[in-house]
Parts: C-alpha cells; sequence; structure tokens
C-alpha cells in the first residue's frame, strides 16, 4: 500500500521558503511598526505644543526653566500639565520647593505618557538608577549659548533661546510670542532627548557608571527636574572602555543622535530628531541638517534668514 506524505527533501525546501519569506517580510512588518511609533511620537508632540500655546494664551509668556537652590521656577513639563488634561498630578507639585526638595519627589513616578517615545528602549519602563522616570522630551531650547551647532564644538551667542533660564539670576522674566523676532515658525521650542533613564551612545547601552546615581547630577534626569538646553553639535563620544566615562570628543559627523548624554538631541528614530517648532508645528530634523541652520533656528531674535530643514 502507498503511503502519502513529504520526503526529508520536500520538508527542507518548504521550511527554505518560509525562511525566506520571513526574511522579505520582516523588515516591513518592522517598519510598519516605527512609522506607527513615529506617528505616536509626533502626536504626543504636538500635544505639547498645543499645551505651550495654552499655558501662554494663559499667562502670555512661556515657561521658566532651571532651577537651584536658591531660585525657584516650576519646571515646564510640570507648569504644562494642567493643558495636558493632568492637573491632579500637577496639584501634587509644591512650587515653594525645589524640585530635587522631598516636597516634589511623590511625582517621580507620576510622569504621563505623552511624555515618553515609544521608539525609546523601554518606553513606558523608563526608570532611571534613582527611581525617577525620565521624560524624551524634557530639554528646552534655553540659552542659546548651551547649543553648540558648529563643528569645534565652540558655544554660539546669536541672540537668546524660548525659554529662559531661572537657575542663573533671579532678576530673569519669562519670554513671551512677542519676544521671537524671528517668527515662531522658524524657532526651536524642544525636541527628543530620549532614552535618558540608561546613556546610550548610536544606540549602543554604555554601562551605568556612565550614569552617576543622582538623579539631580548635570543631566537632570527626573522628568519633572526642569532639564534646559537642548544641545545640537557634532560630538562623537570615544569611552575609554564600554563601562567608562566618555574622556574623548571628536567633533565630526552629524548633529544629532551621537549622545544622549549633556543635554544632546537624541532619538531612537533613523535619521534625526522630532522637535516643535514655537508654532507648536512638529517637524523632523534630519542629523545630517546644516549646523548653520540649527543654530539659527536657535535663536528668536537674531534676524537670520532660515532656509529648507
Amino acid at each position: 500500500m502507498r503511503r502519502n506524505g513529504f520526503t526529508l527533501i520536500e520538508l527542507l525546501v518548504v521550511i527554505a521558503i518560509i525562511a525566506a519569506l520571513v526574511a522579505i517580510l520582516l523588515p516591513a512588518v518592522q517598519q510598519a511598526r516605527e512609522a506607527a511609533r513615529k506617528s505616536t511620537c509626533k502626536n504626543n508632540l504636538k500635544q505639547i505644543g498645543l499645551a505651550l500655546h495654552n499655558y501662554h494664551d494663559t499667562y502670555n509668556c512661556v515657561p521658566l526653566v532651571g532651577s537651584s537652590q536658591d531660585v525657584v521656577a516650576m519646571p515646564p513639563n510640570v507648569a504644562l500639565l494642567p493643558y495636558l488634561e493632568q492637573s491632579v498630578v500637577y496639584d501634587l507639585y509644591d512650587n515653594s520647593a525645589w524640585p530635587a526638595q522631598p516636597q516634589n519627589e511623590v511625582l517621580k513616578d507620576k510622569m504621563p505618557q505623552v511624555y515618553v517615545c515609544p521608539s525609546a528602549f523601554g518606553a513606558g519602563q523608563q526608570i532611571a538608577h534613582s527611581g525617577e522616570q525620565t521624560s524624551d522630551y524634557d530639554v528646552f531650547n534655553a540659552r542659546a549659548d548651551y547649543v553648540r551647532a558648529l563643528q569645534t564644538g565652540s558655544y554660539s551667542t546669536n541672540g537668546v533661546g524660548l525659554f529662559r533660564s531661572h537657575a542663573y539670576s533671579e532678576a530673569t522674566p519669562p519670554n513671551s510670542f512677542r519676544h521671537v523676532t524671528d517668527g515662531l515658525s522658524n524657532t526651536l521650542a524642544f525636541g527628543e532627548h530620549a532614552g535618558r533613564a540608561n546613556a546610550w551612545m548610536k544606540n549602543m547601552q554604555m554601562s551605568a557608571q556612565w550614569m552617576i546615581d543622582d538623579r539631580w547630577n548635570g543631566r537632570g534626569i527626573a522628568w519633572h527636574a526642569g532639564t534646559r538646553g537642548l544641545r545640537f553639535n557634532k560630538k562623537t563620544v570615544v569611552p575609554v572602555s564600554p563601562s567608562a566615562y566618555p574622556t574623548t570628543y571628536n567633533f565630526v559627523g552629524a548633529i544629532m543622535n551621537n549622545t544622549n548624554g549633556d543635554y544632546d538631541a537624541y532619538s531612537f528614530h533613523n535619521g534625526g530628531i522630532q522637535a516643535v517648532l514655537a508654532d507648536g508645528s512638529v517637524r523632523f530634523l534630519n542629523e545630517n541638517s546644516n549646523a548653520d541652520t540649527i543654530n539659527n533656528m536657535v535663536s528668536i531674535d537674531g534676524g537670520e534668514v532660515i532656509g529648507e530643514f
């Protein structure tokens, strides 16, 4: 009696065909997933941009950034909460205290999901070593001399950023949109600075030794810390070893997505970051954008003519 069935060769051929189809289809599926995540990220930024405008309509200014032991300013990520339907979290914040003080420790694990880029590694589980949740959108265009867009890494000095820093002078008043003489559609508000629960270099996760176990170090890890000074620079970080803090900085290559340390513009999107302009629109900034163009977008009153970006 003849038995029906597959030979071993036929079975191997079928398996090979299935493997080939998976290899062909998997990149397309991954691209579709990233496109969806990128769209969600853009929507998050759009909501925050609208919240910024609603805040401005209420107070006729944008929030201050930065706090010190002597000068208290409510961080923008906290100040915008009522305009993101997060008044319950907002009411927990004690504006008479510095963000690092115990009174505001209650906010550490109450970050709204709108502050998370779904493309970021560990999105939704962004807990720093200190136990603080971290935001992917908490660096603001403040103090133009903080933004380095030149190949040498020199600080730019062309005007001031949209957000004024309150950490250096008690007399510093906040900016309003009327101060943006370069035009709201030509001026950067804030952008991505993702994955800060860990240290990243070119999408390679570095050792925890890169991150000082202190949420109030120079990176301002906590989501409600009021980080300032989004930086664009051509810095390539070369660590002594995978577990060491970098000691060599080569100012070459792209001006974004090099490292998420020191307020640098960083995302997990291929080719650049998403950013909000002062008019509330969301734009994708190519990491190979002209450095001078990005530098001109930083200042609010430099009088530069912005080209395509």
